[in-house]
C-alpha cells in the first residue's frame, strides 16, 4: 500500500527556486549595491592629509551622532543592526520570486528607498546641532556645548566642502536605481501577461 506524497517544496527549496528566477541583470545589480554598501566608502571626509571614509552600513552612527563622521564615538551595535537592515533590503528582490503575490514586485525598490531615507536623515542631522546639550547640565556645560556647536557651524562651510560622496555611494545609487526600474518593468510585464 503506497500513498502519494505531495511534492510541496520546502522553504529552502522555494528560496533556491527564487534565486534561480532572479536573472543575471538583477543579480549583477544586487552585487553592485552590496559592494557599494559594504566594501567601499559612501562618504569621505578629507582634511589635509587625513582621509576618513564611512561605508553605507556605518551611516547609522552618523544619523545617531553626526560627530561620528569625525571618528568620535562608538556605535558598533547600531551599525550591526543597520547592516542587518541593509541585508534585508538587499535581499528584498527575492520576495516576488519566493512568494507569488504581484504586490511584492515593489520589493525591488527597497534598496533605493533605504538609500534615500538614510541620505535624508544624514543631511537633516548634519544640519542640526552636533553636540546636543544634556538635559541635566549646568550653565557652564550648556554654554560650552553652544560654543562648540557655533564653532562647528561657522567652520561647517569648510567641513562640508571636504565631505564628498565616495565610490560606494555612486555604486549603491546606480545599482538601486537599476533594481527599482527592473522591478517596475517586471511588474508591468507580469500584469500584461496575466
Amino acid at each position: 500500500m503506497t500513498q502519494a506524497i505531495d511534492a510541496q517544496p520546502t522553504a529552502l527549496g522555494r528560496l533556491a527556486l527564487a534565486v534561480s528566477q532572479l536573472g543575471m541583470f538583477t543579480v549583477l545589480s544586487m552585487l553592485v549595491v552590496l559592494i557599494g554598501w559594504f566594501f567601499t566608502d559612501t562618504l569621505v571626509l578629507t582634511l589635509g592629509p587625513v582621509r576618513h571614509g564611512l561605508r553605507f552600513f556605518e551611516i547609522a552612527s552618523v544619523i545617531d551622532n553626526p560627530a561620528s563622521l569625525f571618528g568620535v564615538g562608538d556605535s558598533s551595535l547600531l551599525n550591526l543592526i543597520f547592516a542587518a537592515l541593509c541585508l534585508l533590503c538587499l535581499l528584498a528582490p527575492l520576495l516576488p520570486h519566493w512568494a507569488s503575490n504581484r504586490r511584492f514586485w515593489a520589493a525591488y525598490w527597497a534598496p533605493l528607498i533605504l538609500l534615500l531615507v538614510a541620505g535624508g536623515f544624514v543631511y537633516y542631522k548634519a544640519s542640526s546641532a552636533l553636540f546636543p546639550e544634556p538635559a541635566n547640565a549646568d550653565v557652564i556645560t550648556k554654554d560650552l556645548m553652544r560654543l562648540a556647536n557655533d564653532v562647528i557651524h561657522r567652520g561647517g562651510g569648510l567641513v562640508v566642502q571636504r565631505i564628498s560622496i565616495g565610490l560606494g555611494g555612486y555604486l549603491a545609487l546606480l545599482g538601486s536605481i537599476a533594481l527599482a526600474l527592473h522591478g517596475t518593468r517586471r511588474n508591468r510585464d507580469t500584469v500584461r501577461s496575466a
